[in-house]
């Protein structure tokens, strides 16, 4: 068996000689570890026969198994003579894939099929389509409101359901604001210095299961809107409300679909806000294997064209 450094993008380990490649590709970085571990989420542990630690599952697990049949199947000479494995690991799958485009811009010779040995059995036949995208927002903010957002921020990527975010809020009377609304059990309030402060704790997942969280991020833009006309950003939340608010398949921006490998799963991984007081928001859509990526992106920016607080790129 042989190995091979792409400068760090990318690496590639082969077994057999043959001209016939079959690839094997893996990937060794993860999304962020999040809270709520037992167990230092980067020194793996085993307890009860099982492995505990970030990337267990997807991808370094699959990696490792991987490795071992690669090597069993070279040591015991069932490589067939016309045929060689090479394993293909990158470092990027979880966010922009520069890890795959150096290669491939790289490499002399590609695979002439694959396998992709990721994440959870049984076997995977076809994955999800992918569309990252941002959303800010264009509309002006009410400087002559009651209650002004001076602090905005929440979430760690696009990819997880947020399990956090906050707010500080100016206003005349803190108490009085809180009283306003109805707080979800996932809020916390605390007045700070004349300000009000508004926490959210969430449940982090990965984003290709949002049913298995809890969108800190939604829930601290839905509680906002409760506030109404007396907030800075008032339309922007009842934009948000309209358009996204505590959904994860898209059915409020009307994109919601399925077949038979899945449905479509929309997140507001995270929110942040500038000086100027513009809101930013980073998403991520997984949509069924059976539609075309135009067709999906199309019918986004068409639906949002209706919200006018929004731009997305």
């Amino acid at each position: 068996m042989s190995g091979k450094n792409y400068d760090g993008y990318a690496g590639e380990i082969t077994a057999g000689e043959g001209n016939r490649m079959i690839g094997i590709l893996c990937h060794t970085d993860v999304v962020s570890a999040g809270e709520g571990w037992n167990t230092d989420p980067f020194d793996p542990v085993e307890k009860d026969g099982k492995l505990y630690g970030r990337g267990t599952s997807d991808d370094k697990g699959p990696l490792v198994s991987s490795l071992f049949a690669m090597k069993y199947l070279a040591d015991n000479q069932l490589i067939p003579k016309d045929t060689c494995l090479r394993m293909i690991v990158g470092t990027d799958e979880e966010e922009s894939w520069q890890c795959i485009r150096y290669y491939l811009d790289h490499a002399e010779i590609l695979p002439q099929v694959s396998i992709v040995p990721d994440a959870n059995f049984p076997l995977l036949y076809c994955e999800k389509g992918l569309l990252d995208f941002d959303l800010s927002s264009v509309e002006s903010v009410d400087e002559r409101a009651e209650i002004q957002i001076v602090e905005l921020k929440g979430g760690r990527s696009r990819n997880i359901v947020p399990d956090e975010a906050s707010c500080l809020l100016k206003c005349e009377d803190p108490k009085a604001a809180v009283k306003s609304i109805a707080l979800p059990e996932q809020v916390t309030a605390k007045i700070t210095d004349g300000f009000l402060k508004l926490s959210v704790r969430g449940i982090s997942t990965h984003c290709m299961s949002p049913e298995k969280g809890f969108n800190a991020v939604s829930c601290l833009l839905e509680t906002l809107g409760q506030f109404g006309e007396k907030l800075s950003h008032a339309s922007y939340m009842k934009c948000f409300h309209q358009a996204i608010g505590m959904d994860y398949d898209g059915e409020r921006l009307g994109c919601a679909m399925e077949d038979s490998a899945g449905a479509l799963t929309f997140n507001v991984g995270t929110v942040n806000m500038d000086e100027n007081g513009r809101i930013f928001l980073q998403c991520n859509i997984r949509y069924p294997a059976s539609v075309e990526y135009n067709d999906i992106r199309e019918l986004l920016e068409r639906q949002l064209k209706n919200m006018a607080s929004f731009i997305m790129k």
